[in-house]
């Protein structure tokens, strides 16, 4: 049943229609901004099951801090079995969070076994510059708007109008800077951690390169994070990511 303006002020007790345009506006306004950014939590971890062909791989540790508009991420990568060959990996994000999302200042990201090959990167957002260093050496590279890192642009998912079909983040990661597309394929109910949770499945790809083909399992409710990866490595080896543990659900 349709109720009606005229029927809420024939009620016993009468709403001015100033007061209910009010309302409406406030009504309209709230679910426009959830519609393009969600709550997102300011502390959690994620732990992440790493399966190589249905054998254990390693395990993935996300912690995610977050001090007023400050945030920090931290991810490692403890390998095991034959992805020991890759070494134990550190990715680092720092920077600050608002309704739109993230705006790292400060990448970097580790390789525990080759630490040479480490490399960090600073957001020159003022300058419109990237400073990164490797090696030794520092060099600076033009920087666009709106560009994430390799450790948060998944979980930039949350801050996205949820209903788009595509979606395209601006991607540093490290030395190169690409950008990664994903486009909606359809929908699925995972089980994590003894749950059902609703997810969308995304594909994906890296500067438009059919070779970079990979898949990702968004959630719908409570936060929009990736539940669910499987990509191949560079050489050919098929990774598989699931949550196995996190306080998020």
């Amino acid at each position: 049943r349709v109720l009606s303006l005229e029927w809420f002020l024939r009620g016993k007790k009468m709403i001015r229609k100033s007061s209910f345009i009010k309302l409406f506006l406030i009504f309209i306004l709230a679910a426009s901004l959830n519609v393009y950014s969600q709550t997102f939590p300011t502390n959690f971890f994620i732990d992440y099951e790493i399966k190589q062909l249905d054998q254990e791989g390693g395990i993935l540790k996300v912690v995610f801090t977050q001090d007023k508009n400050l945030y920090s991420l931290i991810a490692n990568s403890e390998m095991i079995g034959i992805l020991k060959l890759f070494g134990d990996r550190q990715i680092t994000s720092d920077g600050l969070i608002s309704k739109n999302g993230f705006k790292p200042f400060y990448f970097s990201h580790k390789n525990k076994k080759k630490p040479e090959k480490n490399i960090q990167s600073n957001f020159l957002h003022d300058l419109k510059k990237i400073e990164v260093i490797y090696k030794g050496q520092t060099k600076q590279y033009d920087l666009g708007d709106d560009y994430l890192d390799l450790a948060t642009f998944m979980f930039q998912f949350n801050f996205e109008e949820n209903n788009k079909k595509k979606y395209q983040f601006s991607v540093v990661e490290g030395k190169k800077m690409r950008i990664y597309e994903y486009e909606f394929i359809k929908d699925q109910v995972l089980t994590i951690d003894e749950q059902l949770i609703d997810s969308k499945i995304f594909e994906g790809k890296v500067n438009k390169d059919d070779r970079t083909k990979h898949y990702v399992w968004i959630s719908k409710n409570p936060y929009r994070i990736p539940l669910k990866i499987k990509v191949t490595t560079d050489l050919g080896l098929l990774l598989d990511l699931k949550i196995n543990k996190t306080n998020l659900f």
